[in-house]
């Protein structure tokens, strides 16, 4: 989700085609340029723990709302995650079947394309779950946030906006509300008011950005959930403000602004998932990043869980898998078959601390396209570290996980 957000956050003309209400808003989305929010470090790893945390409560509890099941806000829910800002924001969805559905629904949306490209907003975290036999099926969150206490934050360059872009070969769809009920909580007076019932439409599939179609997913590969069936007409979820900033801070030089996330190569649709280590696939030996060697004896009877995975394209991925909680895992990333106790065999790359603990990966890792497979293992540094994982997989095509 990061990567795909991001891209239509710093490069909104990609999807010009393909937004489902149209293009209005080209002039807003460009004017000023963005510079992408980070989702890795410390702090944005508070903002992804907390969205986990509440995808996965309304899922479980089959609920859609900003405020938790016990009537915490979205605020009160980022602090206790640790968050050392109150310069916060949150969107929420339900129903869309992929990544890229929820994003273009966001951006359909103008509370939610608001905090998507707000310039106060240096960093964030997003969640995913799904839960069979729930109302809506998959349930999606991204907390945004500013990592300085004084909320002085600036995202945005002076960079004018791109010439228009050239008509694509994939029609644009004709305007329509988003599939499936979103919320946002995009900065409003503090007594916001509900939004008028309205019925929602059948769900309809989003077209990719693209005029040629790929034979994908695979066979036997994880194909997005399918959309719940439309609930019937029930009030949207009412808006959660953002508490009033103190008079907007100059904008800092430039040398002082946030550090860009790393370019994204992202063009086709990402792939994400959440596993744990616990049971996991059991233990192994685990390598050194480099693969030369076994790690020493801290390094034996470590927990991993193994998931393969393909993509379309031959090109550099962002590859990432970010521990709940911060523990320490490791990641490490093969090629073809995977054994674990062959642990050196097929190994392309390993990765621990990307870039600090809580965190693993790699950025523009090159992978060949199908009929080539990949197996991500996650594991820990050492015996006593294990845990949940949030993984995503990014980049140039489109990536497909094995079931």
């Amino acid at each position: 989700m990061a990567v795909c957000v991001n891209s239509m956050r710093t490069e909104p003309d990609r999807y010009a085609s393909v937004y489902p209400c149209g293009y209005g808003f080209r002039n807003a989305a460009n004017n000023p340029r963005r510079q992408p929010l980070t989702w890795w470090g410390p702090t944005a790893a508070k903002l992804d723990a907390a969205a986990r945390s509440h995808t996965e409560e309304m899922a479980q509890k089959n609920y859609f709302s900003h405020n938790s099941a016990n009537g915490e806000s979205p605020f009160a829910r980022i602090a206790r995650f640790g968050y050392p800002s109150g310069y916060v924001g949150e969107n929420i969805a339900a129903g869309q079947p992929s990544v890229l559905s929820a994003a273009l629904a966001w951006m359909c949306s103008s509370g939610h394309r608001a905090n998507v490209l707000r310039c106060g907003y240096d960093e964030f975290g997003s969640g995913f779950a799904s839960r069979q036999g729930s109302q809506y099926g998959a349930y999606w969150g991204q907390n945004f946030g500013c990592s300085k206490s004084d909320g002085s934050c600036n995202s945005c360059g002076a960079n004018p906006p791109p010439a228009p872009p050239k008509p694509s070969a994939v029609p644009a769809p004709a305007p329509a509300a988003p599939a499936t009920p979103v919320a946002t909580q995009a900065p409003a007076p503090p007594a916001a008011t509900p939004a008028a019932p309205a019925p929602a439409p059948k769900p309809t599939p989003t077209p990719r950005p693209t005029s040629a179609p790929l034979p994908w997913p695979l066979p036997g590969f994880f194909k997005p959930p399918a959309p719940a069936p439309a609930p019937k007409p029930t009030p949207a979820a009412t808006p959660v403000a953002t508490p009033a900033a103190a008079p907007a801070a100059p904008a800092p030089p430039a040398q002082n602004a946030p550090a860009p996330a790393p370019s994204a190569p992202a063009a086709g649709l990402p792939a994400s998932w959440t596993g744990s280590t616990i049971p996991g696939d059991g233990v192994w030996w685990r390598p050194i990043a480099s693969g030369s060697a076994l790690a020493g004896p801290v390094g034996r009877d470590v927990r991993y869980q193994a998931s393969t995975f393909a993509v379309s394209s031959s090109g550099a991925y962002n590859v990432t898998a970010v521990a709940t909680g911060g523990w320490d895992n490791y990641c490490f990333v093969y090629k073809g078959e995977f054994k674990s106790d062959a642990a050196r065999t097929n190994l392309v790359k390993g990765n621990d601390d990307f870039p600090d603990v809580g965190a693993c990966g790699f950025a523009k890792l090159p992978l060949d396209a199908w009929p080539a497979t990949y197996t991500l293992v996650v594991t820990g540094y050492g015996r006593p570290n294990a845990g949940a994982y949030a993984v995503s997989v990014a980049g140039p095509g489109d990536v497909a996980k094995k079931e």
